[in-house]
């Protein structure tokens, strides 16, 4: 699995232990090391404290060291003739002798039993490295996403793929709700109320997003997915916010005539505006979303610079 080298921690001297820790700790949350679960069985016992380190955390390593600042040593500045070597003779070189001279004997440790790596042809519960998702598995994830996001939108995908997969529909719907939008400038109600509508529409896009990416467990193969599906998703709201599954129209109608009170304090301005409403609502459920030109008499119908409409009623 790419692991290439080994570490005790009882190798390790106390100055440097700390620093050792933190790198392993580091490595495992990229699941780089891994610790060797020893076995209690026979006259030997396997060492507690040894640690298998994949070769790609010394990649790593070397990449953020690369990129540090690195803070002058005092190897690297001019040192004064008068400073004494450090455990040696007065006039021999600071960091160690003559590479000629003969070196000293020192005794052997004795040989410590290394466990060997045992390679078992039975599947490993857990996998420490994360290969590529199949095609299959790729697409169910996307379908899955994609559907869950959508729903929070009151849509699927079939819905959604059957209009907007429609050349110039997906411009053409958007062009109707920005017409809206163009609209709502001209009435302070008509704009609060919209804008109240998408912000409780990207708060729920956002929450079922929260959830599936929680759902990931840090897995960056399903969060790569997932945060693609949902770009996607959010490029392509404008285009369906006006789709009658999201019950954007009828909100905007109600809440219109409940503004406007018992007192029925409606402006000529405000009984156009919901005349327009009505009747776009009322020619959206005669009309085929997946056509473009049904698109562009949704637009005329909000436009100012159209006629008002009479209410259609459908004879089917």
């Amino acid at each position: 699995h790419g692991f290439s080298s080994q570490i005790r921690l009882s190798d390790v001297s106390a100055a440097e232990l700390p620093v050792v820790r933190r790198v392993l700790n580091a490595g495992a949350t990229l699941q780089y090391v891994q610790h060797h679960e020893p076995r209690r069985e026979g006259k030997s016992a396997d060492p507690v404290d040894l640690y298998f380190v994949h070769g790609q955390l010394y990649k790593t390593i070397a990449l953020i060291s690369a990129n540090a600042v690195r803070p002058a040593t005092a190897s690297m500045l001019p040192q004064p003739a008068s400073v004494p070597a450090l455990e040696g003779p007065p006039d021999g070189p600071l960091h160690g002798g003559s590479l000629n001279a003969a070196m000293q004997q020192i005794d052997k440790a004795p040989p410590r039993n290394m466990p060997r790596v045992q390679h078992s042809s039975k599947p490993e519960s857990r996998q420490l490295t994360q290969g590529p998702l199949s095609q299959q598995e790729q697409e169910h994830l996307e379908a899955l996403y994609e559907d869950q996001l959508l729903s929070a939108l009151g849509l699927n995908p079939d819905i959604v793929g059957a209009r907007l997969g429609v050349p110039g529909v997906e411009q053409a719907a958007e062009a109707a709700w920005n017409e809206l939008q163009q609209t709502a400038k001209a009435n302070p109600v008509l704009s609060e109320l919209m804008k109240v509508s998408h912000k409780q529409q990207r708060k729920a896009l956002e929450s079922v997003y929260r959830s599936l990416r929680s759902g990931a467990e840090n897995d960056f193969r399903k969060i790569m997915i997932l945060d693609r599906v949902n770009t996607r998703i959010v490029e392509a709201l404008p285009a369906m916010m006006l789709f009658p599954e999201t019950g954007l129209i009828r909100y905007l109608i109600d809440e219109l005539e409940i503004a406007a009170g018992p007192d029925d304090g409606h402006t000529p301005e405000d009984h156009r505006l919901i005349g327009r409403l009505r009747n776009f609502n009322d020619l959206m459920g005669g009309s085929n979303l997946s056509e473009v030109d049904d698109w562009l008499r949704l637009r005329e119908a909000l436009s100012n610079h159209g006629r008002d409409f009479p209410r259609i009623v459908s004879s089917y």
